[in-house]
């Protein structure tokens, strides 16, 4: 697992830079379950920023022990530069 977060640029949604330790997978393996956590991703092959939701959760035996993380992961790119579009126009209107 380190060798593929070290090749991921991962940033808060803040735009500054994530910690490898915060990568929401990692924090699954100890249990957590985090829902609705905004980030940004650098395409590897473009280099172009691309706005995610993820939600995380262990994944867990009958008896409870984690056996691994489950994530979905929805990309929000579009729909927040839309966002930035209204909110533009509706500033330059006001």
């Amino acid at each position: 697992m380190n060798e593929w977060l070290s090749k991921l640029e991962i940033f808060n949604s803040d735009g500054t830079p994530g910690a490898r330790e915060d990568a929401p997978l990692l924090h699954a393996m100890h249990g957590e379950k985090l829902l609705g956590l905004e980030e940004i991703r650098r395409h590897p092959r473009t280099g172009e920023l691309r706005h995610r939701l993820v939600n995380v959760s262990p994944l867990r035996s009958s008896s409870g022990h984690i056996l691994g993380a489950i994530a979905t992961i929805r990309g929000i790119t579009e729909r927040k530069s839309g966002r930035r579009r209204v909110y533009a126009e509706l500033m330059t209107n006001w």
